[in-house]
């Protein structure tokens, strides 16, 4: 019913705030729950494909939410019983949190390249 919901009403995507979630936690989590190995340390994404790049600018929280718990092609699903609910709030806390990375040309090292 909810995939229904959000093909009928995209906007439903937008409509739900992200619980409250803790940074450092949500780090923790991340590293815990081997969200890396797939995205990388920092979200950037991983090599040949094996996940997609999730910071900066994540998903809104209902399509992260919705991946994590019921995700398409290779990804596993983290229901509620093994990925508790603050676990996951804390995992999106932690990857809003990050910054992009810095323009090249702005690195004092890369600036000659």
């Amino acid at each position: 019913m909810r995939g229904l919901l959000l093909f009928l009403f995209p906007s439903f995507l937008f409509a739900q705030d992200a619980p409250q979630g803790d940074v450092k936690r949500g780090h923790a989590a991340f590293l815990k729950y081997q969200c890396y190995t797939c995205h990388g340390t920092v979200g950037q994404g991983a090599e040949r494909g094996a996940g997609p790049k999730l910071a900066p600018n994540p998903f809104p929280w209902a399509g992260f939410e919705f991946q994590v718990r019921t995700p398409r092609q290779d990804m596993p699903a983290y229901r509620k019983q093994h990925l508790p609910d603050q676990d996951l709030a804390d995992i999106y806390a932690y990857v809003r949190s990050i910054k992009p990375s810095p323009s090249a040309n702005v690195i004092p090292l890369l600036k000659a390249y």
